[in-house]
């Protein structure tokens, strides 16, 4: 998980300084200058998108169904707020896998 700066942002997605988790791969990051993320909140309904965090540092909610990329320039600290354990990424991926319906 990384701080980022979604400033300017449309409608209902993620604003300001904002908590998100990093699914896209360090070999896509350094090649693109881009990073994919899902936000991490605090809000939000009992959607089954979301990924609840315990025992992180950052408390919260990753929003697995609202995915954005953004320029690596938005990322306000190179240093990680916390990383998820395997069996919470590993919610997230399959909610990504399902949205994304991606079957190679």
């Amino acid at each position: 998980m990384i701080w980022l700066n979604s400033t300017p942002s449309f409608g209902r997605e993620i604003r300001g300084k904002h908590p998100t988790l990093v699914v896209s791969s360090n070999a896509y990051n350094k090649k693109t200058n881009y990073i994919i993320v899902c936000p991490v909140t605090t809000g939000g309904n009992n959607f089954s998108g979301y990924v609840s965090l315990n025992d992180y540092k950052k408390r919260g909610r990753v929003h697995a169904r609202q995915i954005h990329s953004f320029d690596t320039d938005r990322i306000i600290s190179k240093e990680f707020i916390d990383r998820l354990r395997g069996d919470d990424f590993l919610q997230v991926k399959q909610i990504l896998d399902y949205s994304l319906e991606i079957d190679f």
